[in-house]
């Protein structure tokens, strides 16, 4: 499974790797930025997560979709991870895949107050930024008009499907670089939006849960070079593309008070 990040384009400076130890819970890495506890990522039980915003009618006060995405990453397997999102006092709209390692796989949809969940079957899925779910379509936003998310859904299923039977992280890597309909692609380049701003791939993230492998990229992935990162690994201090000047995946311990940081009240 895997998911490229599109965000304002002064975003890709500041994108960063994680591998993150904490006494009793599963080792982790994580596609995320300063200041974020958690995005994008894989445990060291084969538990993965994707998460991508979704513009629903019914934002709430809630736990930030950062905080659902860390403390899936302390799920045992996909059901729990599922729990995790369904269980949670939700803000607003995100979608959230969940895989493990022994191939099962659950998209959940949110809004503000609300989810929906397709249980995946088959050999490929893609979501984008819209919702889909029929129980939520009432309180979906419009498109953005200058957007591109039923395109690039399209095209990343499109490419998907051809290589049924033959997907590995190769054929993941390409269809994430992929310029059909340039800059609004999958690999997307600086596109305007109604709000004014320009999007663009600021990372990519692509995991094979049953290897417990997570391949990384800082940056459009046509110019970059994903770099393995491996849970059965022992962790060491090496100089990649991950901060601004030289790189190191660190390991983070968090000083705290015997709560996971996704425990409390939930509320913002």
């Amino acid at each position: 499974m895997g998911q490229t990040w599109d965000m304002f384009a002064e975003a890709e400076k500041t994108v960063i790797g994680m591998r993150i130890r904490i006494d009793d819970e599963p080792e982790l890495v994580t596609l995320a930025y300063p200041g974020c506890v958690g995005m994008m990522g894989m445990n060291s039980l084969g538990v993965g997560v994707t998460g991508n915003n979704l513009r629903p009618t019914d934002a709430q006060p809630g736990v930030p979709w950062t905080f659902l995405c860390r403390k899936v990453l302390t799920s045992e397997n996909a059901e729990d991870a599922a729990r995790v999102l369904t269980e949670a006092p939700l803000c607003s709209g995100h979608n959230f895949i969940v895989g493990d390692a022994k191939g099962v796989g659950i998209d959940i949809e949110t809004t503000g107050a609300r989810c929906g969940r397709f249980d995946i079957s088959e050999p490929t899925f893609v979501h984008t930024n819209h919702i889909t779910h029929p129980s939520l379509l009432s309180l979906a936003e419009p498109i953005d008009p200058m957007g591109c998310t039923v395109e690039r859904g399209c095209r990343l299923d499109s490419l998907l499907r051809s290589e049924r039977g033959n997907i590995d992280v190769s054929s993941v890597q390409r269809a994430f670089r992929d310029h059909e309909g340039k800059p609004r692609s999958v690999c997307s380049h600086d596109y305007p939006v109604a709000s004014g701003n320009r999007i663009r791939t600021c990372g990519a993230l692509i995991m094979n849960l049953t290897q417990r492998k997570a391949h990384m990229v800082k940056g459009l992935p046509c110019q970059g070079e994903f770099e393995e990162i491996s849970l059965a690994s022992i962790v060491t201090e090496k100089r990649s593309a991950w901060s601004n000047e030289a790189t190191t995946y660190r390991n983070h311990r968090y000083a705290r008070d015997g709560r996971h940081p996704c425990e409390g009240s939930g509320k913002t």
